[in-house]
């Protein structure tokens, strides 16, 4: 089957579409800190993922939580194999490695060649550090 690419395809189907390629293939223990950083996953569902025995098991755990959090775009998850450097993995879903797509949690998104701006990248480092401390104060915040 081939594979659609980013924006054509939601998160559900786009992992669907994979299953067999992702949770044979994905290196869960790399990509997971890049998926945090991202705000699409948390501490809790990185103890969870990584309780499971197996690879598989882990990747499988990995895609559900990706599925129904809802927090991740096929974009985000493109640009987290490429960082982690999962080129094999590309390769398998007939996705190119020469561009990264930058998404946030938040659906915002930028394509940029291997090295970004430095404006740009201060940019997005204090839009996502104030998005981030914002976070924290509203999750604390008690009357």
């Amino acid at each position: 089957m081939a594979t659609k690419r980013g924006s054509d395809l939601d998160m559900e189907d786009f992992i669907r579409d994979n299953y067999v390629n992702l949770t044979n293939r994905l290196d869960v223990v790399s990509i997971i800190p890049y998926l945090i950083e991202q705000r699409v996953l948390r501490s809790p569902d990185k103890q969870r993922i990584l309780s499971k025995v197996t690879q598989e098991e882990k990747a499988g755990e990995l895609l559900d939580t990706l599925k129904h959090n809802g927090k991740c775009t096929v974009d985000v998850f493109i640009n987290a194999l490429r960082q982690t450097e999962q080129t094999a993995l590309l390769e398998k879903l007939g996705i190119p490695n020469n561009n990264t797509t930058t998404s946030g949690a938040d659906g915002n998104s930028s394509t940029s060649t291997q090295t970004m701006d430095p404006i740009a990248e201060l940019q997005e480092v204090f839009k996502s550090s104030v998005k981030s401390y914002y976070d924290v104060k509203l999750t604390t915040f008690k009357p």
